[in-house]
């Protein structure tokens, strides 16, 4: 079999496959907005938030108290904090939770659903399918930039198992890489990326 008549069942495949379910709407995660009245603080938008994220209030709120280190309460479609809370803390919080629960750690989409299975938290993603337990994080970490292939470029490849037609696969989340001419799981290789379909990419050894 030639590269060509490979690349062009490769891309049939890929023709072929199911589409992925998503909003295709840009995620935006309203910022908090905070008033704070004697010793206590007011979450004003609380449930703005909540309908984003499309997480349950209970769940949503439980993870801020434990985080903040107070006490509050739902009251009038708003939360109560029995402390002063500083919008950049509630913020940083909000941010951490979004990460956890929200952002599917593969393709980077919050088309995502939480399952509780006996006392492990799964995310599951509708929109590429990934399914993973849920690692808390217990501060606010910065985001990552996502690393990104490009067309026509040369990278090295970590190849993780063969295919069924004998390709080699690599992993470098939200991407996964079919590489022709790649034999041995485990091995090291260079390869120039010839299409890129979202986060399915075909590359040729060199």
């Amino acid at each position: 079999m030639t590269e060509d008549e490979y690349e062009k069942l490769l891309e049939r495949a890929y023709m072929n496959m199911p589409q992925t379910k998503g909003t295709g709407e840009r995620f935006v995660v309203p910022k908090a907005d905070v008033m704070v009245e004697g010793k206590n603080t007011i979450f004003r938008n609380f449930f703005e938030i909540v309908e984003v994220i499309r997480r349950t209030p209970e769940h949503f709120l439980a993870y801020l108290l434990k985080e903040l280190g107070t006490p509050g309460e739902i009251k009038e479609k708003r939360v109560i904090f029995k402390s002063k809370i500083s919008p950049q803390m509630l913020n940083e919080r909000i941010e951490t939770y979004v990460n956890t629960y929200v952002i599917c750690s593969e393709c980077g989409r919050p088309d995502t659903k939480l399952v509780k299975e006996d006392r492990i938290w799964m995310l599951e993603c509708e929109a590429c399918g990934a399914r993973a337990p849920v690692t808390a994080s217990k501060s606010a970490k910065p985001k990552q930039e996502k690393f990104e292939l490009k067309q026509g470029e040369t990278y090295e490849f970590k190849i993780e198992e063969i295919g069924k037609k004998g390709d080699g696969v690599a992993r470098i989340p939200p991407y996964i890489i079919y590489i022709y001419g790649a034999k041995a799981p485990g091995e090291i290789v260079r390869a120039r990326v010839t299409k890129i379909a979202g986060t399915v990419v075909f590359a040729t050894r060199i």
